[in-house]
């Protein structure tokens, strides 16, 4: 989950812009080029065909420390040769608000929440690459105050995977392409906006003689934010275990940093709330256990879990 903070309601669906499963969070994101199974909707569709033969059941939950808490079910099968497809659902929930109207006067409590359901369709053309799509639709609801009304969208994710060597494999997607269909506000037109799109770019590298590593590098160019890049690392211990950490920078936190080395004189910007990350997994049997954490700026630290069943 683009790592992107968005506000409450507002009209840019920021729950399509969270990571909720626990693998590409523990690498801040670096994961185009990674993405396999379940885990790749919303990133990489292309990473589905990665999936290991057999049918999977997963659910991921992600917790912060404001109330919000946000997740994905998904059920993935085989479909047709050489290819996978899986249906999936995502929520946030951003808890109780106390709400106000315009001239400060208590109107009782909002339970603003976001909903996304997305069919994913993924290919392996030959042993070197992948593509896949995703067609999503969204929900955003701002709560029960006058006025406001349920938002909806409509768009599709598209992405490619390729492996020319052995240790070296790239990806590239593009996420969130659509348009707001219904608006959160009577007095917003149908059709006013967009979705929280995205370009997204990536490779990871396994070094010679340490085939059990991973190192990833991501680009990340929204359509409608600041540049960022992402970095990750995955190790495999033992074929049951393995760790990852990363970490994401984004245009202006770069500036910032720069800044504050004297390199440059610039103001302080804002940038991006996430700083770094670690996860790790463990594969016992036909279940795997995904975990991460997440450290975000002014916001603490963020939890993710998912777990997924295989059945033959």
């Amino acid at each position: 989950m683009a790592q992107a903070q968005a506000g409450i309601g507002t009209e840019e669906f920021p729950g399509l812009q969270i990571i909720s499963a626990a693998r590409p969070a523990g690498v801040a994101g670096a994961y185009t080029a990674l993405a396999e199974g379940v885990s790749s909707i919303g990133i990489n569709p292309a990473g589905l065909a990665n999936e290991d033969a057999g049918q999977y059941y997963s659910g991921s939950l992600r917790l912060h420390p404001d109330a919000a808490d946000g997740g994905q079910v998904a059920y993935s099968r085989p479909f047709r040769k050489n290819a996978r497809i899986a249906l999936s659902a995502a929520y946030l929930n951003y808890g109780t608000i106390p709400g106000r109207d315009e001239s400060n006067q208590a109107i009782g409590d909002l339970k603003p929440f976001s909903f996304y359901p997305s069919l994913t369709y993924a290919q392996s053309l030959g042993d070197r690459m992948t593509w896949g799509v995703s067609a999503k639709a969204a929900l955003e609801d701002p709560g029960a105050f006058d006025g406001a009304h349920k938002a909806l969208g409509a768009g599709a994710d598209a992405g490619i995977q390729y492996r020319p060597a052995r240790n070296l494999g790239l990806g590239a997607s593009v996420v969130n392409l659509g348009p707001k269909l219904r608006g959160h506000s009577a007095d917003e037109a149908a059709g006013s906006g967009w979705l929280p799109g995205a370009f997204r770019g990536g490779a990871y590298y396994h070094p010679h003689g340490l085939e059990r590593m991973s190192i990833a590098l991501d680009a990340e160019v929204p359509f409608q934010e600041t540049p960022a890049v992402a970095l990750g690392y995955e190790y495999r211990f033992i074929p049951e275990w393995d760790i990852r950490a990363g970490t994401r920078w984004d245009y202006n936190d770069v500036r910032n940093l720069l800044g504050w080395l004297g390199a440059i004189q610039s103001s302080e910007l804002y940038g991006s709330a996430l700083k770094a990350a670690a996860g790790t997994t463990l594969r016992m049997g036909r279940a795997d256990v995904d975990y991460a954490v997440q450290w975000w700026n002014d916001l603490g630290f963020v939890h993710a879990l998912t777990v997924a069943w295989r059945v033959d």
